[in-house]
Parts: structure tokens; C-alpha cells; sequence
């Protein structure tokens, strides 16, 4: 399954890479003819053929002209020839501005259908494909590839030929326009009607500058579509004035070349939308006279999605190709790991027999401490092992990070490091709030090791290694070395001032056996591939970053959960923060956050109601009454915290509340503070935190 999933995104990427290359093929001339010859020989690599033609609509003589052709020569069907437009296959594509799939099994069959295909059958084709050109919502011509094979082609490849020819058709439209524009360069205000139908009708974004002083002339719809600037944004001013050049020398560039050569082809740039956001486009110009006065003609093709599509498509495949390379190593390791068990077993038992059957004085009993202490080293390696084929986490608990963390500092394992690195100044800042995450504590404990031993390591000449906890809420995808998703986590960071990991070796970091260390020295090679077991095995995500010469930073992310480490965790009892029944408002934008406040609140003895924004929290404010407004202070779409409490300030100058937020305090928190707010409490908390904010606010004489 894995291996046809591999095959269909390996076609998939070969097919849009070939697409953009016709497309680059396409837009390498303006002069259409010129485009033809390269643009067939591209297309055979997609859809073989053993004819092809592009066909242009004549409509004032009811015929197509036969524009190019290439391929078995058909008498009656050659370049430059007129061809019958009535009865015909692209009058029936026309109407229904669709492709159409021929695939006839009897050649009386297809000629009584349409009668205008008798030199193609009697010249022995047997397969076609014939699709619609089509600009500005009009069909223009035909797309027409044959071939002598019978069923040659399949739905893809009609799918493939409809997706060439609108870029074909884009071509031939700015070909028009360009070759419109040539003709009538002394006469443009009497054909001004005639180029503005060309003009408007190419999807690319076209407009004219005056060579002089660079002011904009004219643009087409195309260039308002792409960039957002409309005629009187831009008329009468420079590119510069309107600042769309993202980078300055893409536009020296242009202008240098048009200066040597009086034109630049497929210039690929950046171009600063209206509204500030960056778009991809490909530039063509050339300098061309209007009534006597130089002025540069430019077309811009906005290529983002292709560029996206070729982004998406690498970063796809290094996930794809990261994801199987682990889960391959993971099962030989496990496999492995397996025997090695077996083995280790034996020589360990037995060690350990003979050493409780031997005297203290035996020559011999250094030696078998030796294969003892060997064969215990050897079976933590397979722990390692068993860790990366994902089979080592048995079951789990509910763990307290911060609580391990500082409950490392006085293990033998933290001494060991700290006596070997003496060097090294080791910082712990646990998070004194951390919520809770469910999991195998030994597997979070030698990842905590395996961490802080490669931080020293990395610091041979001594340094700073900081280990922290910290609740943190993600209401947004976070990209990096993974996509961490939404939600509450409690994030374990392990930073050093160390070499730094160059960007090269970054990418392999996790896997098994890939270091830079000596081998057998200071290392299996195995310590960062069984952090990222253990980060997956818990639901998890993990980023680096890192820089050479100043340091690296792991930061692993665990999705939090609801339950209690022990009842005896809290260290305010709850009758401290216990409700009397007042009503409380909750105002959040996530429906997660807005019942998780509400079931807390609901236990201790409070009136809950939730609304999913400010407009809903006025609304409710102006029918209802509520003793406190817990009010979050990012909500989007509509109006934030802080708006939120002006509007209801208005209805209720003395109303209560608190905010709480995913994002650190702010100065609009601190200006609702100023206002008369309670106490921020950060997201993601715990009961008790949330509890204590609510009962002192309520406390507290009236805003």
C-alpha cells in the first residue's frame, strides 16, 4: 500500500514538474510560433502522440485554421489549411467547452458521427484527444492529439490535456495581445476597442509603463486581479510609488536588461500586494513605441501555486521518506533488539551465578564482573533499541514534568553528568504551575538524559545547559522540524551554548547510529533516535533549532491531560476557592476552552454561561446580569478582550473580570488591567489557578 501511495505521489510530482515546465516553455516568447516547435516536444513526454494539432476558430468563415501540426502527415489537414467547423468534433468540445476522449471501435462508427474525420481515420489514426482552448471564458480553438495505437489513451490523459491546453490557450491569448499591440503601435486610439478586448481578456496580470519616467499608463483587469491595485492606485505613478517591488534589484535587473537588449524574458520576482502580501510572479517585457513615445509593455504570471505546490511536494516527500526510513530502522532494531535479549540473558544469568558461587579471592571474579557489568551495559543499549521500534512503553501514568525535572537534579545520573561535564553550569527552571501528562516515566527520563548528556558533550570547553518546563497553549499550527497541532502542552526545552549542529547533518539528527562522535567513546548513536521514539510514542512533537558556534535547543512538546498525579498534589484546598453560586460569563472563541472552564467552574459551585465572542458577551450583557466575565484576550474573528471589556463597561461600568490568555501578558492585558480587570491567568491552567483568579476577583471591591 505504502509502495503504490510512494508510486502515485512520485507520478504525481513527475507530472507537475513536466506542467511546469511547459508552462516555462510557454511563456519563454511572446512570439507564439516560436513556442510551438519546444511546446510539442514537451508535451510528448506527458501524452505520446502520433499527430498532434492546434486548431484556431475562424468564426467569421464558420472553419478552424490549423495553427500547428506535427506529426503523420493527414492530406487536407496541414498547417495554414482551413478545416470545416460545422459536424466537427471541436464544434461539439466548443458547446460543451469540455475535452472529449475518442476511442472508436469501428472507423464507420466515428466517420458517421462526424463526417470531417474521414482524412484522419483513412490516414490510420485511431485514438483521439480533443479539448478546448479557452480565454476569457471564450473557446478559441482546440488541442488535438492522435495516435494510430487503438485505446491509447485513458482519462488521465485527457485530464493531462486539458490542463496543457489552458496553458496553451493563455499563451495564444497573450500572443494575440502582443501581436494586436505590434500592429497597431501608430494607430492605437482607432483600435483602442479591438486592444482592449485582447488586453482585458489575458488571465496575467499586463500594464504599461512610460519608458521616461516609469509612471503606469494603463493595466488590464489581470493586474488588478493579482495584485490588488486598481486603476487609480496606480495610474500616473511609479512602481516605486506603489513600493510592489519586494526586492529593488529584481526591478535593476529588468531595466538593465530592457536598457541592452530592449526586452527580458521570465524574470522571477516577488511583488508586494495592496494589502501588504507577497506574491510569485513570472515577468516578461519589451519596449515598445505608442505614438511615437517609448513605453514598456510587462506580463506577470503569478506562478504561487505552482511554487506552493513544489514547496508542499518537497516537504511532503522529506516527511514521507523521514517517516519510512524510521519505521524500516525500527523494525530491524526490534528485530534485533529481539535476539539480542536472548542472548544478553544468558551470559548476564550466568555471570551473575557464578560470581554468587565464587569466592572473593578467585583470580578469576574481576573478569566475570567485567562480562557482568558488560552484558548490564549491552541490555540498556537494547532498551534503546526496543524504545526505537516502538515497542518500549508498556503502559503509563499520569507524570507531573516539572516534578521529574527537579526530582532528576538529586539522581546519581544527574551527579554522574554533572562530575564528567564539571565545566558545565546546568540551569533548571521548572514551570511551579506545570499541568500534567500521561506517560512511561522511564522513557521521559532517559530522554531528559540522553538531552542533557549531548548538550554537555557539546560544550567541551564548558558552558550553560538549561532544562525548562512550561505549560503552553498553541491555537494555531506551529511549523518547524514538526508541525505541532493545537492544544494544550506541557513543552520540556534542553538548550545549550555549545558547537551548534550544522544545518547539513540537522535533517538526520534522529536517526539511529547517525553521529558525529567517535563511536564506542561517548556513545551508541542511538540517544536522540530514542528521544524521537519516545516523543511519538506519547502523541507528542519535538523541534530543534540550532546554530553553529552558538548553541542548540531541543523543545518537545506533550499534550496535557485532565487527570491528578495524587489527590494530595493540590496545595490550596478547594474549599478556598469554592463558589457561592454567582453567575459567571465565560467569553472564549474556542469551544474546547469554553467547556473546559465551564465543567471547572461548574464543580466549584458556580452559575456558568460561555459565549463564543465579544459581540455575543455584549449582546448577553444587555438582557443578563453576571457577577464575573472570565474574558480571553485573543479571539478571532471580531473584537479582542480588550474591546470587549470597553464595550461592556459601557453597559456595566463596575462589572468584574478577569483574562486569561494562550499568549504571554501583553500590553492590551495590561491596559484591560489598567481598566479595572482582576488577575491574568495564562493558558493552559489548572483548576486550582483559575479557581483562586475567580474567588479573588469576586472578592475584591467592584471595578
Amino acid at each position: 500500500e505504502k509502495h503504490r501511495a510512494q508510486e502515485k505521489a512520485n507520478l504525481f510530482a513527475a507530472e507537475t514538474a513536466m506542467l511546469a515546465k511547459i508552462g516555462r516553455v510557454i511563456g519563454s516568447s511572446l512570439e507564439i510560433e516560436e513556442v510551438y516547435e519546444p511546446f510539442a516536444a514537451e508535451v510528448r513526454k506527458l501524452i505520446p502522440f502520433d499527430n498532434l494539432m492546434i486548431n484556431l476558430r475562424q468564426p467569421d468563415k464558420n472553419a478552424l485554421v490549423i495553427a500547428y501540426a506535427s506529426g503523420v502527415d493527414i492530406p487536407g489537414r496541414r498547417q495554414g489549411d482551413l478545416i470545416p467547423f460545422q459536424g466537427s468534433v471541436a464544434e461539439a468540445v466548443t458547446h460543451t467547452k469540455r475535452g472529449a476522449l475518442l476511442l472508436p471501435e469501428s472507423a464507420g462508427e466515428i466517420i458517421r458521427k462526424f463526417p470531417p474525420l474521414v482524412h484522419v481515420i483513412q490516414a490510420g489514426l485511431n485514438s483521439m484527444i480533443s479539448v478546448p482552448l479557452i480565454s476569457a471564458d471564450e473557446v478559441i480553438g482546440v488541442l488535438v492529439f492522435r495516435s494510430k495505437k487503438k485505446g491509447a489513451y485513458t482519462e488521465r490523459d485527457l485530464n493531462l490535456a486539458e490542463r496543457i491546453g489552458m496553458q496553451i490557450a493563455g499563451a495564444i491569448a497573450n500572443a494575440r495581445l502582443f501581436s494586436d499591440l505590434k500592429k497597431t503601435e501608430q494607430a492605437l486610439r482607432e483600435s483602442e476597442e479591438r486592444f482592449r478586448l485582447a488586453y482585458s481578456a489575458s488571465p496575467d496580470s499586463i500594464n504599461i509603463n512610460r519608458m521616461s519616467d516609469g509612471l503606469y499608463v494603463d493595466i488590464n483587469e489581470g493586474f488588478t486581479r493579482q495584485t490588488g491595485f486598481t486603476r487609480e492606485d496606480v495610474i500616473d505613478r511609479t512602481s516605486q510609488e506603489i513600493n510592489i517591488w519586494c526586492n529593488p534589484a529584481d526591478r535593476q535587473t529588468l531595466v538593465q536588461g530592457l536598457r541592452e537588449k530592449g526586452c527580458y524574458e521570465n524574470l522571477e520576482a516577488c511583488f508586494r500586494r495592496k494589502d501588504s502580501s507577497v506574491m510569485t510572479g513570472l515577468m516578461s517585457a519589451r519596449i515598445m513605441v505608442l505614438r511615437g513615445v517609448p513605453h514598456i509593455l510587462s506580463i506577470t504570471r503569478d506562478i504561487g501555486d505552482r511554487k506552493r505546490m513544489e514547496e508542499e511536494n518537497r516537504r511532503l516527500e522529506e516527511r514521507l521518506q523521514r517517516a519510512e526510513k524510521m519505521e524500516a530502522l525500527g523494525t530491524l532494531a526490534g528485530g534485533v533488539a529481539h535476539d539480542l535479549n536472548n542472548v544478553l540473558g544468558i551470559v548476564v544469568g550466568y555471570a551473575e551465578l557464578l560470581l554468587n558461587d565464587m569466592d572473593e579471592t578467585s583470580p578469576i571474579r574481576a573478569g566475570l564482573m567485567n562480562i557482568l557489568t558488560g552484558g548490564e551495559r549491552a541490555a540498556a543499549i537494547v532498551q534503546d533499541l526496543l524504545t526505537l521500534a516502538r515497542r518500549g512503553v508498556s503502559n503509563r501514568k499520569v507524570l507531573n514534568l516539572s516534578r521529574m525535572v527537579v526530582d532528576w537534579r538529586n539522581s546519581p545520573e544527574f551527579k554522574t553528568l554533572s562530575s564528567h561535564h564539571s565545566a558545565v553550569r546546568i540551569r533548571i527552571d521548572p514551570e511551579p504551575n506545570s499541568l500534567n501528562i500521561s506517560g512511561s516515566p522511564v522513557h521521559i527520563g532517559k530522554t531528559l538524559l540522553n538531552l542533557a548528556s549531548n548538550g554537555c558533550e557539546a560544550m567541551p570547553n564548558g558552558g550553560v545547559l538549561t532544562i525548562r518546563t512550561a505549560n503552553q497553549y498553541i491555537d494555531k499550527p506551529v511549523q518547524g522540524y514538526d508541525e505541532v497541532r493545537e492544544g494544550d502542552y506541557v513543552v520540556l526545552s534542553v538548550s545549550d551554548t555549545g558547537e551548534g549542529i550544522p544545518a547539513d547533518n540537522l535533517k538526520r539528527i534522529f536517526e539511529p547510529f547517525y553521529t558525529k562522535k567517535v563511536m564506542g567513546r561517548s556513545g551508541t548513536g542511538l540517544g536522540l533516535a530514542v528521544v524521537w521514539g519516545t516523543v511519538k510514542d506519547h502523541h507528542g512533537y519535538i523541534n530543534v533549532q540550532s546554530e553553529e558556534g552558538k548553541g542548540s535547543a531541543f523543545t518537545l512538546y506533550f499534550p496535557v491531560t485532565r487527570e491528578e498525579v495524587t489527590a494530595d498534589q493540590a496545595a490550596v484546598h478547594v474549599s478556598a476557592y469554592m463558589g457561592r453560586g454567582e453567575s459567571i460569563l465565560i467569553v472564549d472563541d474556542v469551544k474546547g476552552q469554553r467547556e473546559l472552564a465551564a465543567a471547572m467552574l461548574g464543580k466549584l459551585n458556580y452559575s456558568v454561561t460561555s459565549v463564543a465572542g465579544g459581540e455575543e458577551a455584549v449582546a448577553y450583557l444587555k438582557e443578563h446580569e453576571a457577577d464575573l466575565m472570565v474574558l480571553d484576550m485573543i479571539m478571532d474573528p471580531g473584537m479582542d478582550g480588550l474591546d470587549t471589556y470597553k464595550k461592556v463597561r459601557e453597559i456595566y461600568p463596575r462589572q468584574k473580570v478577569i483574562i486569561v490568555s494562550g499568549f504571554s501578558e501583553s500590553e492590551r492585558v495590561t491596559a484591560a488591567q489598567a481598566l479595572g480587570a482582576g488577575d491574568y491567568v495564562r493558558k493552559p491552567y489548572i483548576r486550582e489557578k483559575l479557581g483562586l483568579a475567580v474567588r479573588n476577583a469576586l472578592a475584591s471591591s467592584s471595578s
